[in-house]
């Protein structure tokens, strides 16, 4: 379950892992960014998408979803882009582990903020959202359409079967391309991390969005 908030619970297809061809976007930039270390040496990152079956509870039916891998330099462009077949109003939904327990997640929300605006904090606030390993953030509409970016920095996108292809040609004019064999890094051994400096920008995020805290 990625975000409890949305109930949502994954049955993930267990299979054998191999080893990708080499990634083609050479960067000085760890590819989920500074906030997540792979700690296997074997594992090499790819960009792509795989689809997997999701449960939403709310409907009791099972829906094919996306996981997107997008190096960090791009992935708040692929966010946004992903964003836009949402509405032109969305609900933001931000979970950090920067204070308590480890295990415990801060949660916020901020209800029917305009596309534009969500838009420009997603790029004030890209640094935060691409290296804070302990944040993740998810924003939908009232159509059972969401997309997020989590803590791993994997976009996931959830949609009725009918509203899907909307993702697809998003991911199609991005060239993420669709990869059956994705090597995922919630299936490999890595760590997540965080800065000091985070603290006061993930306060300053919240305030931007005028978003209120929450629980389950």
């Amino acid at each position: 379950m990625i975000f409890s908030m949305r109930n949502r619970v994954h049955d993930w297809q267990n299979g054998k892992k191999e080893r990708p061809s080499p990634l083609q976007l050479p960067s000085a930039v760890p590819f989920f960014g500074k906030g997540v270390r792979v700690l296997d040496k074997n594992y090499v990152p790819q960009e792509g998408f795989v689809t997997f079956p999701s449960k939403n509870h709310e409907t009791k039916q099972y829906e094919t979803a996306y996981l997107v891998h997008v190096h960090c330099s791009r992935v708040i462009d692929a966010l946004i882009a992903l964003m836009k077949p949402l509405a032109e109003e969305v609900d933001v939904f931000m979970e950090s582990r920067h204070y308590g327990h480890f295990r415990d997640w801060s949660k916020y929300e901020a209800l029917d903020i305009e596309q534009i605006v969500a838009e420009s904090t997603l790029r004030q606030f890209q640094a935060l959202l691409e290296h804070d390993g302990r944040m993740r953030i998810a924003l939908s509409n009232r159509k059972n359409l969401e997309v997020q970016l989590t803590e791993d920095k994997t976009i996931y996108c959830y949609a009725p079967e009918d509203r899907l292809a909307t993702f697809h040609r998003v991911l199609h004019g991005l060239c993420i391309p669709y990869n059956a064999k994705l090597p995922r890094v919630d299936r490999t051994n890595h760590a997540h991390l965080r800065a000091d400096k985070y603290d006061e920008e993930l306060e300053e995020l919240v305030q931007t969005l005028g978003a209120t805290s929450y629980k389950d």
